[in-house]
């Protein structure tokens, strides 16, 4: 199911992700990864650069940081 999507929200000034929200089907299985971005205070470009499976679900979260 291709319907939902994904949303980052970081600090403007530093980029630092501060949270995010994940709609859509199997949403849980990618939540994980805003919250250990957030634990570990990731940048937006941190998660952009990331080397994320194409295609997979996981796709969408540096997909989302591109933006």
């Amino acid at each position: 199911d291709p319907r939902g999507f994904v949303k980052l929200v970081s600090d403007p000034a530093t980029g630092v992700i501060l949270g995010g929200s994940i709609v859509g089907a199997r949403a849980a299985e990618l939540i994980s990864v805003i919250a250990i971005a957030v634990n570990a205070h990731l940048l937006v470009d941190d998660i952009a650069e990331s080397l994320l499976v194409h295609p997979a679900l996981a796709e969408a979260i540096s997909k989302a940081a591109e933006y």
